[in-house]
């Protein structure tokens, strides 16, 4: 078995293009709500930069905007992050183990990041609750709006565990090729 053949590229049965289509679903939504919150987020805060500046007043409404969305732009980032396989990994450990132990090692954790994220995302859903009375005050919108974004983001965590648990059972490659970045996203590789 050798384990230091890349990932494929192309999915081969239908399960695997269910895999490989949920993936591609949660990278372009990562990507459409990090972008959007981003914009927004730079022109709130140059807006409320130049209001105050101009007025010495501050427009309330708009200091809003971080809270709101800076846990979704965050949310989306991490999400990405994971699908591309740019999070910390200590790889140290797996590139010393034998392929199967290796192999066995990255599944299990898979499994584990998993569950975490899940159960993170259940608990989630409890502070939903208490900060769903709570509303911010010039814009009316609830603070639950914000911990949504995060409980979101870790069930996309949770499912990308599970996308990449799969990848790792059925494909024969070393495990940590599996979530690789495009050379184009890779810092110092674009032309």
């Amino acid at each position: 078995m050798n384990l230091e053949v890349a990932a494929p590229d192309a999915p081969a049965s239908g399960f695997s293009r269910v895999v490989h289509w949920i993936d591609e679903a949660i990278r372009w939504a990562a990507i459409v709500v990090l972008v959007i919150t981003t914009v927004i987020l730079f022109l709130a805060i140059g807006s409320e930069v130049l209001i105050r500046y101009g007025t010495q007043q501050s427009s309330l409404w708009l200091t809003e905007l971080p809270a709101i969305l800076f846990p979704w732009m965050t949310a989306a980032g991490f999400v990405l992050a994971a699908q591309y396989g740019q999070h910390f990994l200590v790889e140290f450990g797996i590139s010393h183990l034998g392929p199967r132990t290796a192999r066995a090692v990255f599944m299990a954790t898979q499994l584990l990041n998993a569950a975490t994220f899940f159960y993170l995302s259940w608990t989630g859903l409890e502070i939903l609750e208490v900060t769903g009375s709570e509303t911010m005050p010039m814009t009316g919108i609830p603070s639950s709006w914000s911990y949504l974004g995060v409980v979101i983001g870790f069930v996309l965590l949770g499912v990308t565990s599970l996308t990449t648990l799969y990848q790792a059972v059925s494909a024969s490659c070393n495990p940590l090729k599996i979530r690789t970045a495009p050379p184009e996203i890779i810092e110092g590789s674009a032309a």
